[in-house]
């Protein structure tokens, strides 16, 4: 007898807690939606303030950019180290050579380079470029 009692008494139990979780359902609904509608104007806030904020660094955060990629051109320029070749009587400055072969290279092509090789030859005057896979010749 003991058995039925208790099964009786969990079963008793399930029904009360399904009806409850059923009395409860309307009121938790409620509750979140409240939150919610608590909670939208807050949000909103904070989305205005973030996006304030980020727009009043823009500027800053440019210029900030902008000076590291300053500082790290003149610190590449800086460690470029001056290369001159002496052949046939003549001096050559490397980098005068490199910046011509750009210069006529740009002359005729608006596609920026992402490949050079230059090949000095005093012995005919001349510097032969391969740039971006295109040859090229200026006279030295």
């Amino acid at each position: 007898m003991a058995k039925k009692s208790i099964k009786q008494t969990v079963q008793a139990a399930k029904a009360e807690t399904k009806k409850a979780l059923e009395a409860a359902e309307p009121v938790i609904t409620n509750a979140v939606e409240e939150l919610q509608a608590a909670a939208e104007p807050v949000m909103k806030k904070a989305r205005e303030t973030a996006e304030q904020a980020m727009e009043k660094a823009a500027p800053a955060v440019n210029a900030a950019e902008k000076k590291m990629r300053e500082s790290s051109r003149k610190i590449r320029a800086a460690m470029a180290p001056e290369v001159y070749v002496q052949a046939c009587g003549r001096e050559l400055d490397v980098a005068e050579i490199q910046e011509r072969c750009r210069a006529a290279y740009r002359a005729t092509h608006k596609i920026g380079i992402h490949s050079m090789k230059v090949y000095i030859k005093p012995e005919e005057s001349a510097a032969y470029y391969v740039i971006n896979k295109e040859t090229g010749e200026i006279e030295l």
